[in-house]
């Protein structure tokens, strides 16, 4: 009987094991059904292999100022959610593997969204030109092996992949880490840095 290695809720045994065995690709299957006014309702289908009657229901609607009921997140919106979640999630499984455990961890994602979204009309430029994640974690690391975790997790970050977008990562670190090697004093414990 082995014992199961579980760190920031991941058996990393089985994450070591999943790596090699990935699928080349992931296909991910929509249908979108258009309710009235701005709103919709996408179903998604199974998004991985072997999760077949897997599906989930998103609705979106964009705000009142859009044309729209204000219902349900908008499009946009739910990329820039999605964003976080996908970086977030990335953020825990590296550090998993690192074996850095992680006690908190905030992600905040925002995006401006200008002129270029369509009132019915032709896009003048893209949608979300660039988006800002801030990142908020308390972990048993120096603030250094975060700021490498968090470059490999925007690097593994699918929705970031998948949108081509540009991504600018901002973390802020509070009170990490009480004995963790390279921290000298107090002020070592809150620091702030860019990727």
């Amino acid at each position: 009987m082995s014992l199961k290695t579980i760190i920031n809720g991941i058996d990393v045994g089985r994450q070591r094991g999943a790596a090699s065995s990935l699928p080349d690709r992931v296909d991910i299957t929509t249908s979108t059904e258009w309710l009235g006014g701005t709103q919709t309702r996408t179903v998604v289908a199974a998004a991985a292999p072997r999760q077949s009657g897997r599906t989930f229901a998103i609705d979106a609607d964009y705000p009142d100022a859009l044309l729209g009921s204000g219902m349900a997140p908008s499009p946009p919106e739910l990329l820039v959610a999605a964003l976080g979640a996908s970086f977030a999630t990335s953020f825990v499984l590296v550090a998993a593997a690192a074996d850095v455990r992680i006690e908190s961890l905030r992600v905040y994602a925002e995006a401006s969204i200008g002129a270029e979204e369509p009132l019915g009309g032709v896009h003048r430029g893209p949608m979300l030109p660039a988006c800002q994640l801030g990142i908020e974690v308390h972990a048993n690391a120096a603030a250094a092996v975060l700021e490498k975790i968090s470059r490999q997790a925007l690097e593994g970050c699918s929705v970031a992949a998948l949108c081509r977008i540009n991504v600018h990562v901002q973390m802020q670190f509070k009170d990490n880490v009480r004995d963790a090697p390279g921290v000298r004093n107090k002020q070592d414990n809150v620091r702030r840095s860019e990727t």
